[in-house]
């Protein structure tokens, strides 16, 4: 073994370790959620079998007058398809792994009926579960008012054709899209227990032989299963053995932009960005109710004047 190989090695295996000792999130799965959401809105909205047809992703801030402010997994306007949306409306989509608790419901019954108030618009909740509740919908009712919760079931067989499609496209040696990316992110997200462990191994093996992809994708690939293997899989020396394996499958110039230190600042550049956005769109609200508050002033100045002029001229009503 040559002197530049042993490096090598050595790089990959510090760089094993220092993934493997990364603080990870509990429920890796939301994030992953919402991110496939908003980088693929309208691939994810036509993946997951929602209604009508994706217009544009909305704020999922809503303010609640007893719990603050509340944020939803993903919500966004659609137009009418004319088979299931027949005006323009909006749909609330929550991921959610496990049964579906009443605590949940209720927060759902909230997210619908401030999504209403807010975008002025029908608002459809979606729950996009791993649990096969048998039925399409759950109604629900709070303080006498009734809700349907429209459940899109992400069940071992959907997740199996999923891994059957991915692998046809590996196989063919096909360009690996934005489409396969948001299919491969679901069967991370909703493979349950026990299977998940053999669906992580399953994708980890896929990364390791797909060609024709982007450099953009492949990171994103890689972090999102590095996630996955770490939350699901319980063996140490397996967790190495597949991270090893994706990362040999890499060129080096792909790996080498996967540090932590270079993972942090792109996090922090996002979220950075979604500050900035989200403060424009608080200083946007508050140049409206100002605006409002100027009008409103204006109009009890004009008020007083107009009481005045009919109290000096002896006028009433």
């Amino acid at each position: 073994m040559n002197d530049e190989k042993i490096i090598i090695e050595n790089e990959i295996r510090m760089f094993v370790e220092e993934i493997l000792s990364r603080e990870g999130t509990t429920m890796p799965f939301d994030s992953l959620f919402r991110e496939t959401a908003m980088q693929y809105p309208k691939i994810n909205h036509e993946e997951l079998g929602l209604p009508g047809v994706y217009h544009k992703t909305e704020d999922p801030m809503i303010f609640v007058p007893d719990d603050g402010v509340l944020e939803m997994d993903y919500l966004e306007s659609v137009l009418p398809d004319d088979e299931r949306i027949f005006r323009q409306s909006a749909i609330n989509s929550e991921h959610e792994t496990g049964h579906i608790t009443n605590a949940k419901k209720d927060k759902i019954f909230e997210y619908w009926l401030n999504g209403i108030i807010k975008l002025k618009k029908l608002v459809y909740p979606y729950v996009i579960t791993n649990h096969d509740y048998k039925q399409d919908f759950i109604d629900y009712c709070v303080e006498g008012i009734p809700m349907r919760i429209n459940l899109i079931i992400y069940d071992d067989k959907k997740i199996e054709e999923l891994l059957n499609t991915l692998k046809k496209k590996d196989y063919t040696k096909e360009e690996f899209t934005g489409r396969d990316h948001v299919r491969f992110n679901h069967c991370l997200i909703f493979a349950k227990k026990p299977y998940a462990c053999e669906v992580v191994e399953k994708l980890a093996e896929l990364f390791a032989t797909i060609e024709n992809v982007t450099l953009d994708i492949r990171r994103a690939l890689f972090k999102s299963l590095c996630r996955m293997i770490k939350y699901h899989l319980k063996d140490d020396d397996k967790k190495r053995e597949l991270i090893t394996m994706m990362i040999k499958s890499m060129p080096y110039k792909t790996y080498e932009g996967l540090s932590y230190d270079e993972i942090q600042e792109a996090e922090k550049e996002n979220l950075q960005n979604g500050i900035a956005i989200r403060d424009d769109i608080i200083n946007q609200k508050e140049d409206i109710i100002n605006h409002k508050d100027d009008v409103i002033d204006e109009k009890e100045k004009e008020n007083l004047r107009l009481r005045k002029l009919l109290r000096e001229n002896n006028i009433s009503f």
